[in-house]
């Protein structure tokens, strides 16, 4: 991979070029939930499921990279375990935290979905515990007026906490991301056998770097090191609701999305 800026990497019409082979292969959709450039009817949802005796725990038996998992707990009871990146808790006391919904084509995901070139997948307390279960159907009740779920279902790992100012990040648009599932030394990003790109949508993109390494190839095709997602912006590079500034980069990592 070049030492040149990756946010200037990405405008080269080397990426351009590679972008849209991509994307054509991948027939202009998610590979994970399914979703094209114009399907509405799987942008994400955000609730406000907070009462006044709503409480919040870290879940400590989670091993996400640079992502908590928060259990939510009304009358007592579990309700609902969620992600977060902002170091865990959020004041009750705030009036704009919101619950991020994720949906997918019915039957298009085969859970563990794996997002690297190698047979690894962190402990995803989403899927081995079976979680969320009651919640997902309270939700399918409230949503079923609005939403097809013949079509369409829940994604049990699409569950983020988050506040009002960063809803544009849980939030599916209609830009698609070129994931790369892994980075070779000496190769330009644009480079690397199409088998090392797939096509995510926004909110797939950020489930999958919340749960997995991607490996980092030397010359001898050998891995040898793991690129860890960027403490600030999980590995998504950019900020869609920042992006009037420097096209959103995240500064702490300079868009390259890892800490190597």
């Amino acid at each position: 991979m070049s030492d040149e800026s990756y946010n200037e990497l990405l405008k080269s019409q080397e990426w351009q070029d590679k972008r849209r082979e991509i994307l054509k292969r991948d027939t202009y959709s998610c590979q994970r939930c399914g979703k094209g450039n114009n399907d509405v009817e799987l942008n994400s949802i955000n609730f406000e499921v907070f009462g006044n005796d709503t409480k919040m725990e870290l879940f400590v038996n989670s091993s996400f990279l640079n992502t908590n998992v928060v259990k939510l707990i009304t009358n007592g009871k579990d309700f609902l375990y969620v992600k977060s990146n902002k170091d865990g808790m959020f004041s009750m006391n705030a009036y704009n935290i919101f619950v991020g919904v994720n949906f997918v084509y019915k039957n298009k995901i085969t859970y563990d979905f794996n997002g690297t070139t190698i047979d690894y997948i962190n402990h995803n307390v989403f899927i081995k515990l079976n979680i969320n279960i009651e919640a997902i159907d309270r939700f399918i009740k409230i949503l079923s007026s609005k939403l097809d779920f013949n079509e369409i279902e829940i994604d049990k790992e699409g569950f983020f906490l988050f506040q009002k100012e960063d809803k544009n990040e849980y939030t599916k648009n209609s830009h698609l991301n070129i994931h790369h599932r892994c980075y070779r030394k000496s190769f330009d990003i644009w480079d690397q056998p199409d088998e090392d790109y797939i096509t995510l949508c926004n909110v797939c993109h950020k489930i999958i770097h919340s749960n997995q390494l991607i490996p980092f190839y030397n010359e001898k095709g050998h891995i040898y090191q793991f690129m860890k997602p960027c403490p600030r912006c999980n590995g998504y590079k950019r900020f869609e609701q920042y992006k009037k500034i420097q096209n959103g980069i995240c500064f702490q990592c300079n868009g390259l999305g890892y800490i190597i």
